[in-house]
């Protein structure tokens, strides 16, 4: 498979909210597990 370049703003746009998603995610299950 070859990826055009093109699409490297939207990229890195994926990969904050994928990263955000994961923190967001840890966060609750922190806030859970403590109450």
């Amino acid at each position: 498979m070859t990826r055009p370049n093109q699409g490297s703003g939207r990229g890195k746009i994926a990969t904050f909210v994928a990263i955000a998603t994961t923190l967001i995610g840890v966060i609750i299950g922190i806030a859970v597990h403590g109450s």
